[in-house]
């Protein structure tokens, strides 16, 4: 293909025929076209032609897949516009640009972009964008592949958007006018959407942007959005260290086909939220997610696809214990090194009202104990858990319920029905069959606390124990135990929550000894 006087022409077998021009030659070139472009061609083009809205031009993308081999040299990618003026004369080409083909062997891959002006006395219903593959040397001008399309399309689109009552994340999934949120999201409650960043946590907003994740909050019955604004196919969007929150396009992406060119991303820290947190493959119109980033900087989500990680993601949490609550999984009992950690945290705990489950260093894992952080939306919240490793015949995994001291043994599989849960319950592993070293009172945990802590012992032989709470004055506060107990491991719950903040003495009274610590309660 070559250009004469600012017009193209193709030349088939020897036979050099225009495509635009003073005559109608546009039925003559497509049914040679159609002849010899055909199944067998060693060229697949995927050909996307858009309005740009950043300047009102044409964007140009050539997605080209190599199904077989091709030996000519000097080959180019060719973009074309042609606008049609009638039947008769059909059309003339007001756009003609060529850039390097670079691909020869089956299974290569490219992306060959260019950008057009427009005029702006063009009707673009009249105009059409065509791409072609084509060798340009002297002994060949063979066309490899072609793809034409009509550019015009209505520039907005409808879309209608489905949100479950109470606390949710979302975005604005098109290019619209009024960017007001009650004009979004016109069943969201008044006051309730907010964005974050890591500064200032969370903040009340009024408008809505691309890109950007928020939460806001419907009422029980939940809600719709019935949207109508330009497509976004592509939006780049600006990270900060550590969590965002972030939105997505018209169309549902991959998370892993996120464009992220310097690695900013943090494995495995894509989260969606739905009645709590969770893993998220895709990103869907209309919802926010979070994701942590190692640094500042940018990534961008588009329909092309990109690649999100430079190797790959090794989850340690395949074979780890598993407990759920509301069907929301902690995983504990596994090792993580070091270096991979920030990839099993938790983002920022939602606002107040929405389900949140996680151990209290905001980890969705624990190796060997921790205790459990609840936020509740409902009264019934479901618990069942999965053992897979530690289950040695002297220790068993216990969860206990700070309300009011209640163990549960974990082995297998099972569920546990606790009536009274309240905000914090404790995971431990615990050896039954063996005898402690000696008399010894543990350090409360958590502490400081608020307001409940768990207290643990141990005795060597049977005897009658007391375990006292004394405020700094000395006046006793509660006498957690006075009892007979066996030699072994021992644990009590001391609920703070009638007593002020401040220090206070715990004391653990045997037959043959007395220990005495402090602990700290912080409201």
């Amino acid at each position: 293909m070559y250009g004469v006087s600012g017009i193209p022409h193709a030349e088939f077998n020897g036979t050099i025929n225009s495509i635009g021009g003073g005559t109608n030659m546009y039925p003559y070139y497509l049914d040679i076209y159609e002849q010899l472009i055909g199944d067998d061609s060693p060229v697949y083009i995927d050909f996307v032609a858009y309005l740009n809205q950043d300047d009102g031009g044409l964007d140009l993308v050539a997605d080209v897949v190599m199904t077989g081999d091709i030996t000519t040299s000097d080959n180019k990618v060719v973009f074309l516009l042609t606008y049609k003026y009638s039947s008769d004369y059909f059309c003339t080409v007001e756009g003609y640009e060529y850039v390097d083909f670079d691909l020869y062997g089956e299974g290569e891959t490219g992306l060959y972009t260019h950008h057009f002006d427009v005029d702006p006395t063009w009707n673009m219903a009249q105009l059409n964008a065509m791409v072609l593959v084509q060798s340009y040397s002297s002994s060949s001008k063979e066309i490899y592949q072609g793809v034409t399309t009509n550019l015009w399309q209505d520039p907005t689109m409808d879309m209608t958007l489905a949100y479950s009552g109470d606390w949710v994340t979302v975005g604005l999934p098109l290019v619209m006018d009024n960017n007001y949120y009650l004009n979004i999201f016109p069943d969201g409650i008044e006051s309730t959407l907010f964005s974050f960043n890591n500064t200032n946590g969370y903040e009340l907003e009024t408008n809505v942007e691309n890109g950007v994740g928020y939460w806001i909050r419907y009422p029980e019955a939940g809600g719709y959005s019935t949207l109508n604004g330009f497509e976004i196919e592509d939006i780049t969007v600006s990270l900060e260290e550590n969590w965002n929150m972030i939105s997505g396009i018209s169309t549902p992406v991959y998370t892993n086909a996120i464009m992220d060119t310097d690695g900013l991303i943090i494995p495995n820290t894509i989260y969606s939220f739905d009645q709590g947190y969770s893993q998220a493959a895709m990103i869907f119109p209309g919802k926010g997610y979070w994701l942590r980033s190692y640094s500042d900087g940018e990534i961008t989500i588009t329909t092309m696809g990109g690649q999100a990680r430079t190797k790959s993601f090794v989850n340690r949490m395949e074979d780890a214990n598993i407990i759920k609550f509301n069907n929301i999984p902690l995983y504990f009992g596994v090792n993580v090194p070091e270096t991979e950690i920030q990839s099993y945290s938790l983002p920022p705990k939602p606002p107040e009202g929405a389900f949140d489950v996680r151990f209290s260093n905001d980890m969705i894992y624990s190796e060997n104990s921790g205790n459990i952080e609840l936020m509740k939306n409902k009264d019934e919240v479901n618990i069942s858990f999965d053992i897979k490793r530690d289950t040695d015949n002297d220790q068993v995994w216990i969860l206990v319920n700070l309300i009011d001291g209640t163990e549960y043994i974990l082995n297998g599989t099972g569920t546990i029905d606790i009536a009274n849960l309240g905000d914090n319950m404790q995971l431990s592993k615990r050896s039954f069959s063996m005898v402690p070293d000696g008399i010894a009172l543990l350090q409360n945990y958590p502490n400081p606390f608020n307001p409940v802590t768990s207290i643990k012992y141990e005795i060597t032989e049977q005897s009658h124990v007391e375990l006292l709470v004394h405020n700094i004055a000395g006046q006793e506060i509660a006498r957690l135990v006075n009892d007979v107990q066996d030699a072994g491991f021992h644990e009590a719950i001391f609920n703070a929550s009638s007593v002020p903040s401040g220090m206070y003495l715990y004391t653990l009274k045997t037959e043959s000894k007395t220990i005495i610590k402090k602990m700290m309660v912080m409201k």
